[in-house]
C-alpha cells in the first residue's frame, strides 16, 4: 500500500432542502501515527460518527488498523449532515484494502455502539430524491426502514441489521436476489387514462355535523373540488373552523407521487408517515414566527408549515391577527406555488402547492353580523381591522363567503360522503381534460385553454368586469371557480348559471 492512495469508496448522499446530492465517501489508509479524521465539510453529527464507528467496529470483531485513517466526503464544497453516513464510514474502515466490488450501490444507515444498524429520518427523503433524479437503482439500508422504503418503486433494496452483514454483502461477487414485497395503499383506487389515484372514504369529521350554513358548505364543496383558496367570514361560533377541519376528508384523490411527496415532508418534519391517501392539514397559530411558517433557521433552511402543507390545506384561523410580514410573504407561494428560502450557506426551494383556507371575524369583537349581540367596535376599529389585509393578498383568494349565525333548527342534509363523490366527479373531469394541475392552480396560459365560456356566460362576465371594475387576476379567479362549478354540474363549457354562482363568491369591498 502506498501513501495517500484511496483504498475504497462508497456512495452515500446528503440533503439540501428536499433535494439529495450524491456524496462519494472515500477512505484512505496511510502510514503514520494512528488517527481517524473525517474531512469534506462534515457537520458535527458526522464528526461524531468516528466514535460510533470505532465502537461498532470493535463490537463487531474488527480491529482498527494502526494507520492514519482519513475519510473524505466528496464533493468537498457542499455541507453534509446526517447520521446515515455512519454505515458507509464504518464499512470502509472494516474492509480496509479489500476491494468493494459493487461501486453503483448506495449505503445508508446509522450505527449503534454494538454494531447494529438503525434507521434515520433522512433515509426516505434521500432515496426518494435520488430516484426522482434517476441516480439510484440499488441501496443497502437498515431492515427497519424497509416498510416505508417499499413504497418507492424501481429500486432494489438490501436490508441489513448489522455492520457485519453489510461488509459481507459488499464483499460478494454477486449480490443476492431480493424478494421484498412492494407495499400497497389501503385505499380506494381511481383509474384515469392509465394513471391511478388513491382516496379514502373514512370521514372522521363529517359535514353532517354542521347545522345550517348551506351557502358556506356549497362554497367548501367548490373549493375542495378545484383546490381553490377560500376565506370564511363570520361571527364566532358560526362554524368556520368546523368547515375548515372537515375539508381535508373530501379533497381530491392523490397520485402515488403526491403520497410519496407528503411522506417525504413528514419525514423531514420528524414524523412517521402513514402513507394514507389523506392530504395534509396544517394550522399554525397566528403567533407563529415567520421561520416556523415559511421555514428557515440561522444556518440550515428547515422545512416550515407552508411546505408541509404541500398538496393539502394551510389553514389560517383569525386571519387578521397574523402579522403583516407573514401575510405579505404568503403572496409568493399563493401565486407561484413555491417557497424560496435564502440563507448564508444555502438557497432552498420547496413546493408549496396547497389550498389556502382562512377564517376571520367581521370585526374585532366579532358581533358585527350578529342579530343578537351588539357590536362594540367603532367604525375606525373596524376599518383598521379590515385594512390589515392588503388588496394584493386578497386578490389571491378565489372564494369569499360570509356566514350567518347558526340556525339550530336547521339540520344539514349534506354529508361528507355525498360531497366527496361530487369532488371526485369534478376531479375526474379535470384530469380527463388533460390538466396536470387542478382548476385552482391553473396558470394564466391555461385558463383560456380549459375555462371555455358559453356565449351567455361571456356576456355575464363582461358586464361584471364593467360594473365591478374587476382586476385581471380577479377575472382569472372567477373563471377558475366557474370552471369548477361547471365540472360539479357536469357541463363541458361554463354556462350562464355556473358564471353567476362564481360571481356570487367574488370579493366585495
Amino acid at each position: 500500500m502506498e501513501n495517500n492512495v484511496i483504498v475504497n469508496s462508497i456512495k452515500c448522499a446528503s440533503i439540501e432542502g428536499i433535494e439529495a446530492k450524491v456524496v462519494e465517501v472515500e477512505g484512505s489508509l496511510t502510514k503514520g501515527l494512528p488517527s481517524f479524521n473525517i474531512v469534506g465539510l462534515a457537520s458535527s453529527d458526522i464528526q461524531e460518527a468516528k466514535e460510533r464507528a470505532k465502537n461498532a467496529l470493535l463490537a463487531s470483531g474488527f480491529e482498527l488498523p494502526p494507520l492514519r485513517i482519513t475519510i473524505n466526503l466528496s464533493p468537498s464544497d457542499i455541507k453534509k449532515s446526517g447520521t446515515h453516513f455512519d454505515l458507509a464510514i464504518a464499512t470502509l474502515v472494516a474492509l480496509g484494502e479489500q476491494e468493494i466490488l459493487h461501486k453503483d450501490i448506495f449505503v445508508f444507515g446509522e450505527l449503534g455502539l454494538d454494531g447494529k444498524v438503525k434507521s434515520s429520518s433522512l433515509i426516505f427523503p434521500l432515496i426518494l430524491s435520488l430516484k426522482e433524479q434517476g441516480l439510484i437503482d440499488k441501496a443497502v439500508v437498515p431492515k427497519s426502514a424497509l416498510n416505508s422504503l417499499s413504497f418507492i418503486d424501481g429500486i432494489e433494496f438490501f436490508g441489513v441489521d448489522t455492520l457485519i452483514e453489510t461488509t459481507e454483502l459488499l464483499s460478494k461477487k454477486e449480490l443476492p436476489k431480493t424478494d421484498m414485497n412492494k407495499s400497497s395503499y389501503n385505499a380506494k383506487e381511481l383509474k384515469i387514462d392509465n394513471q391511478t389515484y388513491y382516496y379514502s372514504q373514512d370521514y372522521k369529521l363529517d359535514f353532517a355535523d354542521i347545522l345550517g350554513q348551506e351557502l358556506a358548505i356549497r362554497a367548501a364543496l367548490i373549493a375542495a373540488s378545484g383546490m381553490h383558496n377560500i376565506l370564511l367570514n363570520g361571527s364566532p361560533g358560526s362554524g368556520k373552523s368546523m368547515i375548515a377541519k372537515r375539508l381535508r376528508y373530501i379533497l381530491p384523490p392523490l397520485s402515488q407521487s403526491e403520497i410519496l411527496s407528503i411522506a417525504r415532508a413528514e419525514f423531514l418534519d420528524g414524523k412517521s408517515p402513514s402513507f394514507a391517501p389523506l392530504r395534509p392539514y396544517r394550522s399554525p397559530h397566528h403567533t407563529a414566527t415567520s421561520a416556523a411558517i415559511f421555514g428557515g433557521g440561522s444556518h440550515n433552511a428547515k422545512i416550515g408549515e407552508v411546505a408541509l402543507a404541500n398538496n393539502g390545506i394551510l389553514f389560517f384561523d383569525e386571519l387578521p391577527h397574523f402579522s403583516s410580514k407573514v401575510l405579505e410573504a404568503l403572496r409568493e407561494p399563493l401565486q407561484d406555488r413555491v417557497i424560496n428560502i435564502a440563507r448564508v450557506n444555502s438557497k432552498v426551494s420547496y413546493s408549496a402547492n396547497f389550498m389556502f383556507v382562512a377564517a376571520q371575524n367581521p370585526c374585532p369583537c366579532g358581533n358585527l353580523l350578529s342579530k343578537v349581540n351588539s357590536c362594540r367596535c367603532t367604525d375606525l376599529e373596524i376599518k383598521r381591522y379590515k385594512n390589515k389585509l392588503s388588496d394584493p393578498f386578497l386578490d389571491r383568494i378565489d372564494i369569499f363567503v360570509t356566514m350567518g349565525e347558526v340556525d339550530f333548527d336547521k339540520k344539514n342534509v349534506t354529508d361528507s360522503k355525498t360531497m366527496h363523490e361530487l369532488v371526485i366527479k369534478a376531479f375526474t373531469a379535470q384530469k380527463k381534460r388533460g390538466q396536470s394541475e387542478l382548476n385552482g392552480s391553473l396558470q394564466e396560459s391555461d385558463i383560456d385553454r380549459y375555462c371555455i365560456l358559453e356565449d351567455d356566460a361571456k356576456d355575464i362576465l363582461e358586464q361584471a368586469i364593467i360594473r365591478f371594475g374587476l382586476s385581471f387576476r380577479s377575472i382569472g379567479n372567477i373563471k377558475k371557480v366557474a370552471r369548477t362549478i361547471a365540472d360539479i354540474n357536469g357541463n363541458l363549457k361554463i354556462m350562464k348559471k355556473d358564471m353567476l354562482e362564481a360571481l356570487s363568491y367574488r370579493r366585495r369591498g
